[in-house]
């Protein structure tokens, strides 16, 4: 089985690699791409939302998640406080 470099759920892990190596540009990035991908992605999207914030981006992590908190579904517990 052959893997595609441009999966969504390979981008956000790959983001998630980045941003614990405190490699948010590139992390943001990856998980932007994931969403391209598949657009409104809970994991990408709270991953997306967790890096902004580490670079001290809160308005724009919130922007992120209340305009994907419509498309999540319940059972994912997204919240937006």
């Amino acid at each position: 089985c052959e893997l595609d470099p441009e999966a969504a759920n390979m981008r956000a892990d790959r983001g998630a690699v980045l941003e614990r190596l405190d490699r948010l540009d590139e992390a943001l990035a990856d998980y932007g791409r994931a969403l391209e991908l598949q657009p409104h992605d809970p994991n990408a999207t709270y991953c997306s939302a967790r890096a902004l914030l580490a670079r001290g981006e809160a308005a724009r992590a919130r922007s992120v998640l209340e305009q994907a908190a419509p498309h999540v579904p319940q059972s994912h517990g997204m919240t937006v406080l």
